[in-house]
This record gives C-alpha cells, sequence and structure tokens, in this order.
C-alpha cells in the first residue's frame, strides 16, 4: 500500500512539472559570425513567465549539426550556462544548426524537461567585423547600415572593428597582421593597426572605402585561398516554436560587383592616386585588388571590410535680415538664411528673454527645406526683449542659432500744429497790442497843445455858483497868480529903462 502512494506522488509530479513546461523560456545568445578556428560562446538563460530565473537543480544539453558533432552538456544550480564550441579549420566554414534542452530536477536523479530551443551557428571562412567611421570622436557610422554622410571640414578615422572571438583567435594564432586600404579602388596605403585616417573635402562625391585584412598564421594545415563568403546572419531561438529571429551582422566578407544607382547630385571619384590603376578596377572584386597590391599565401587569413561614403558640406554663415529692433506694435519680419549641403531640417521657437542654453535646446529639426532660407513673421504683444532660436540640421551637422529681438516702446508726442500754431498767433497778437500801445502814446503827446480861452463874453456856458463858492475861487485864483510870479528867478532882460521878466506866466482863465 505504501509503495502504491510512492508511485502516485511520483506521476503526480511529473504530470504537475509537464503542465509547467509552458511557463518557461529559454533565451539564446551567441557571437556568431565567427572564422573558422575561432570559438562560439553560447549563452543559455532559462526563466519563467515573469522573466525571472528559474531556482534549481539544470542540466543544460547542446548539440549541433557540425561533423564531427558538438555534444555538450552542464550541470548547474544556476539559469544560465554557457557553452563554449570550438569550430576547427577540419570542420569547415558553414552554417551549423543546433539544440539546446533544458532539465530540472525534482528529486535525486529524477529530472524532467522545463523547456527547449533551437538555432543557428555561422562559421566564416573568412575574418568577421565592421568597419566603423568617425569624425570628431564621434561613430557616425553606429545607425548606418548604407551610405554614410561625411563632412568635409572634419578629417575622417576608419576604423576595422574585428569580432571579439575572431580577433581573440589572431591575438592567439597570428604572427602578424596587415592591413591594405583602398579608397574608390585606388591603392592607399599599407599598415599594421586597424586604422586610416583621410580627409574628404570636396562635396558631393560619393567614396567607396575597403580595408583588408591579411594574417599569417602559421599552421601545419594550409588554409585554403578564401573564396567569397555571403553575409550571414546571427540567430536567437524561441523555447515555444523554436523559429529564429535573424539580423544581419555588422560584415561585409565579399564585395558585390553590382553598385547601387547613384542620385542625380552625386558623382564618384576619379582621382588616381596609383597610376597603375584605372576607371576598370571599380569593377573588380575585392580579392583581385589584393592581388594586385600584395602575394597571397596558403597560410594567411582574410577580413574584407568596405563602407559607402557620401561628402557634405556643414552647415555654415547663419546671417539674418531684417529688423531686430522692432516698435511696439509693428510685426517682426526676418529672413534667415546659411550656407551648407541640402537638404536641410528645422525647427524655431521664441522664448522671452535672453536665452543662451542652446546646448540643451528640447527643438528637434522636423520640417524639411530644400534650400537654407526661412521666412519668420510674428507680432509681440508686449515690449520686451526675446529671443528667436533657431535649429538646423543636414546630415552632418546640427547648428543652434539664438537671434535676440527687442520690442522698444515709444512715447506719444503731440502734433506740431497743436505747438507751433497757437504759439505763433499768440506771439503776432501781443507784437501786435505792443505796437498798438506804443503809437497811441506817440500820437497822443504830439496833438496834445495848451489852449487859452478868451472869449470873456461867453457866460452862457459858465455854471451856476453860490457866493460862498465863488469867494473860494477868487482866493484860491489870488493864491495861483502870486505863485506865478514867485516863480521868477531874478534875471531879467533890459528893455529899454526897464527890467523884464523873462518867464512871466498866465493863470488859467474861467
Amino acid at each position: 500500500m505504501i509503495g502504491k502512494s510512492k508511485w502516485y506522488l511520483v506521476l503526480t509530479i511529473l504530470f504537475w512539472s509537464r503542465t509547467d513546461v509552458d511557463g518557461h523560456q529559454l533565451l539564446l545568445n551567441d557571437n556568431s559570425p565567427v572564422t573558422t578556428g575561432s570559438t562560439v560562446t553560447l549563452n543559455a538563460t532559462v526563466v519563467d513567465d515573469k522573466g525571472f530565473c528559474i531556482k534549481g537543480k539544470l542540466s543544460f544539453s547542446y548539440e549541433d549539426d557540425a561533423f564531427p558533432k558538438h555534444v555538450l552538456q552542464i550541470n548547474t544550480k544556476n539559469c544560465v550556462a554557457i557553452f563554449n564550441i570550438s569550430f576547427d579549420t577540419k570542420i569547415g566554414p558553414s552554417i551549423y544548426r543546433y539544440k539546446v534542452d533544458v532539465l530540472q530536477e525534482l528529486i535525486p536523479l529524477i529530472y524532467h524537461p522545463i523547456a527547449s530551443g533551437r538555432g543557428q551557428l555561422t562559421v566564416t571562412e573568412n575574418l568577421n567585423g565592421v568597419l566603423q567611421l568617425f569624425q570628431n570622436n564621434t561613430d557616425i557610422s553606429k545607425n548606418s547600415p548604407r551610405t554614410i554622410y561625411v563632412s568635409t571640414n572634419l578629417e575622417t578615422v576608419h576604423k576595422i572593428e574585428i569580432n571579439a572571438a575572431d580577433l581573440d583567435y589572431l591575438n592567439k594564432s597570428a604572427n602578424s597582421t596587415s592591413v591594405y586600404w583602398f579608397v574608390d579602388c585606388n591603392y592607399q596605403k599599407n599598415i599594421s593597426s586597424y586604422t586610416f585616417t583621410s580627409n574628404y573635402t570636396e562635396p558631393g562625391i560619393q567614396h567607396e572605402i575597403l580595408g583588408i585584412v591579411v594574417a599569417n598564421i602559421p599552421s601545419s594545415v594550409p588554409i585554403p585561398t578564401p573564396s567569397p563568403t555571403p553575409i550571414v546572419s546571427t540567430t536567437t531561438a524561441s523555447p515555444n516554436n523554436f523559429t529564429t529571429n535573424t539580423t544581419i551582422a555588422d560584415t561585409i566578407s565579399t564585395p558585390s560587383t553590382t553598385k547601387a544607382p547613384s542620385k542625380t547630385d552625386v558623382i564618384f571619384s576619379r582621382h588616381i592616386i596609383n597610376s597603375t590603376f584605372t576607371s576598370e578596377c571599380e569593377q573588380k572584386k575585392n580579392f583581385e585588388l589584393l592581388l594586385s597590391e600584395a602575394p597571397v599565401k596558403n597560410n594567411q587569413k582574410y577580413g574584407y571590410f568596405s563602407r559607402s561614403v557620401l561628402t557634405k558640406d556643414p552647415i555654415v554663415n547663419v546671417k539674418t535680415q531684417g529688423k531686430v529692433w522692432i516698435q511696439e506694435g509693428e510685426m517682426l519680419n526676418l529672413l534667415v538664411n546659411c550656407n551648407g549641403s541640402g537638404p536641410f531640417r528645422y525647427c524655431a521657437h521664441y522664448v522671452q528673454g535672453p536665452y543662451n542654453e542652446t546646448s540643451n535646446d528640447s527643438c528637434i529639426p522636423d520640417r524639411n527645406l530644400v534650400q537654407c532660407q526661412m521666412q519668420f513673421v510674428h507680432y509681440f504683444r508686449e515690449p520686451t526683449n526675446y529671443t528667436l532660436i533657431v535649429n538646423l540640421a543636414n546630415d552632418v551637422s546640427k547648428v543652434v542659432t539664438p537671434i535676440g529681438i527687442n520690442i522698444y516702446k515709444v512715447q506719444k508726442q503731440p502734433q506740431i500744429s497743436v505747438i507751433v500754431v497757437p504759439v505763433t498767433f499768440s506771439s503776432i497778437a501781443v507784437i501786435i497790442v505792443v505796437f498798438g500801445i506804443a503809437y497811441y502814446f506817440q500820437n497822443r503827446s504830439r496833438y496834445m497843445v495848451e489852449v487859452a480861452d478868451f472869449d470873456f463874453a461867453n457866460n452862457s456856458d459858465m455854471e451856476y455858483k453860490t457866493f460862498r463858492e465863488r469867494l473860494r475861487d477868487a482866493i484860491s485864483q489870488a493864491i495861483n497868480r502870486t505863485q506865478d510870479y514867485s516863480e521868477y528867478d531874478g534875471s531879467e532882460e533890459q528893455i529899454g529903462n526897464l527890467a523884464t521878466p523873462q518867464n512871466q506866466k498866465y493863470g488859467s482863465m474861467q
């Protein structure tokens, strides 16, 4: 009875574990493609449906279809297993399929499968890697699998980056390495490093750059003469559907004799550096170019790395036309243009006050221009300082230009007629009045003459006076006569024997 219970428990555990297989996922990652003689590193990781590592004791088993095939097994308490698969020159280049199975231990010596995955490993005859281009310490070919745009005013650094597995193989096996550089099928130089520097100063020209790596590897087994190798891919397997996700590797093994159609604004360079080459060399293969410059031996391994670049002028001489000092109420009408190779992209926005943080500006150029010419028309409500920030970009450069704008307020002045006309006529009126008064006093003194009235008979005009009034007038007249005679100063004029007063005055007659 007890034995039956144990078997029932074992079957229950096996059934439970089998139903939980769908909740696990096997992630596969390898460093292929690698050249023959190198070692492929395969990373296998088991996670649950939430992405966490599986706990417990696991058994990873690897098997491929190489001849002879590789069979490996790793027992670990970790959810990660790393397989190192060596592909020597006897196995040869090819695309090998593999399978990884993962088992989990339930009880000692009893395992049940929880995940499985399939994939491909690519082994090539030639060295693998990618040709990178740098300008101003920036990798300009990082996200450019095809044509790369290079600036005409910057030095271009070409660098061959060998895959880590192949580079490790060269460091261990090769006794010397040389790199032959070609630009537009014209031989440039032979150097031992993987870096080549050049300047492309003429815009609108497409250049073909080729770097050929030649490694001398002493071996008792001769290495066959290199042959064209197709572009290969890396593979990641899924545990559920066993389908592969393939991505093109960053390597160019053998050049294609077919050139991409050139654009109307693109021409090919015809500058012959070595007189032995002509334009016909553009139709030759990479290996033919190498044969023309270096002898090929059986104990050498090769790598071909090429890129296509198109030269362009960066954006320079950003200029503005129009007034940046604007009176309140007027419209901004500004024209911005620049020099460089198109097409161009731009964006612009206004900020109030000065703005100097152009390096961290959030404006992303998204409007396209054939010619670098933009017109900005804007009305500002408040009389203050503003900054127009213009972000310009083309395929090789980006320029952020702040333009200061000043809106000033003018004080309103009264019109000239309101001031001049009243003041003028008021002045004229004052002058007329002054001259009139002066003329009046001048004429009055001229015509005022003292007149004595000797008409004593005409008493009809005399007004009636009382006795008292007449007495008072008589006394007054007597006093006046006495004062008139008293003014005589003693001077006399001799008339005969009598002295007569010179200034004798008469009193007024009433």
